[in-house]
């Protein structure tokens, strides 16, 4: 398969450059396999499908398929893979708004420092060596996952000091008429900045969903599942736009890769919602935590083998 990198440094100006784009996305598709098109595509929606509906992007699946089925080097997987799920979370999160379930301030509150962690881990694919952040990264992810699992939610309820009283209340209602209300304290404000963070380095470094970060910490610390994957989703239009545009000046963008795989994410990004709106809170957080445990253990054991 012919392998076009999108991105680097361009010389044309204005209309130009963008005529030179679109005349190399149409050289692509026409140099292009049927069977690694329609492979890219189904694999794009499948990851897409399944993700959104417990607020991650599908990262996690595709950035291996890129590395282990079409050979693709690892910065390239994770920069052809953040623009297509870009597309993919669009598209959810169009569909996330119309149920009346995206917390847009929430949204905000979580995407605080996350631009700035997508530049930084983006970067850092040029600088460092990945493997024991990713060490560190899975094994957070793990513990949160477990924590999640276990049920352990710190709403604000009762308080006996400063730091239990709450400080942030929301009362969302979708358009079925369900209602959503949280609260959140001092110290769990603060660490949604963490998770911002952290979210956008793992955005920009290994090109996962930020979601895997920002829907965990959302359910512990209170937030109703339905609320928290929708909005995570949301948010991470955010997330992924500053990582599209830093990959693409990095030339870390496949052109080839990329078409297919933002056909297939556009319609799974339709499916994945639905999927979430017949689902039980319950459930959603069970399925989360999962998610999360695999997503964890991956990473830190791929450190150790």
């Amino acid at each position: 398969m012919a392998i076009h990198s999108l991105g680097g440094p361009r010389h044309e100006s204005g209309e130009h450059s963008w005529v030179v784009l679109i005349s190399e996305c149409l050289a692509s598709l026409k140099v292009m396999d049927p069977t690694a098109f329609l492979t890219l595509m189904l694999t794009g929606l499948g990851a897409t499908a399944l993700m959104s509906a417990v607020g991650l992007a599908g990262g996690t699946i595709i950035v291996p398929v890129l590395v282990l089925v079409f050979g693709i080097e690892a910065r390239y997987a994770a920069g052809t893979t953040i623009l297509a799920i870009f597309f993919g979370i669009c598209s959810a999160s169009v569909t996330y708004l119309r149920q009346g379930r995206v917390d847009v301030k929430l949204a905000l509150l979580f995407d605080t420092l996350d631009i700035l962690g997508v530049v930084l881990g983006s970067y850092a694919t040029l600088l460092l060596s990945s493997e024991d952040l990713a060490f560190l990264l899975g094994c957070f992810l793990t513990f949160v996952a477990w924590r999640l699992w276990a049920g352990d939610s710190r709403q604000a309820k009762g308080y006996t000091t400063s730091l239990d009283r709450p400080i942030w209340k929301r009362r969302v209602v979708d358009k079925e008429g369900n209602v959503y209300e949280y609260k959140l304290t001092l110290p769990q404000l603060v660490l949604s900045q963490v998770a911002s963070f952290a979210s956008g380095i793992a955005t920009g470094l290994f090109g996962i969903g930020g979601g895997s970060v920002d829907a965990t910490i959302m359910m512990l610390i209170g937030v109703p599942p339905h609320l928290a994957v929708a909005t995570s989703v949301f948010g991470m239009t955010i997330t992924k736009s500053a990582g599209v545009v830093s990959h693409y000046f990095l030339g870390n963008v496949l052109l080839d890769i990329a078409v297919p795989l933002s056909i297939g994410a556009i319609a799974g990004g339709q499916i994945g919602p639905r999927l979430a709106s017949r689902a039980k809170p319950e459930l959603l957080r069970r399925a989360l935590a999962i998610t999360v445990l695999v997503i964890g253990l991956r990473l830190a054991i791929g450190r150790l083998m």
